[in-house]
């Protein structure tokens, strides 16, 4: 794997997001002290989920039409969206948050 710093703890807020520069387009979304990698894109119609709603519970909720998804797994836990979004490993060190992007 090859991690790459993109951004610090504190760029994120608590159930926050960060939009990661670069190609996949990534973001990030922070639940505490854990934060979560997926695709920019829901699955079902392309709504940005950097607007999206972050959950305690580890999901997020499509800012268009509600689907929500598992931020560990990317799984669709409902229509209107089946498919799961893209996940990709991260890590955080000493603030620093490391992405995988594959």
């Amino acid at each position: 794997m090859a991690f790459e710093t993109v951004a610090s703890l504190d760029d994120i807020e608590d159930e926050g997001t960060f939009v990661v520069d670069g190609e996949p387009k990534i973001v990030l979304f922070r639940v505490g002290t854990d934060v979560f990698a997926t695709q920019f894109f829901c699955t079902h119609e392309d709504a940005p989920m950097d607007d999206g709603w972050v959950g305690d519970d580890c999901t997020v909720e499509c800012p268009w039409h509600a689907s929500k998804f598992d931020l560990r797994t990317g799984e669709a836990l409902g229509p209107p969206a089946f498919e799961p979004l893209q996940t990709y490993p991260v890590r955080v060190e000493d603030g620093a948050v490391m992405l995988d992007r594959g």
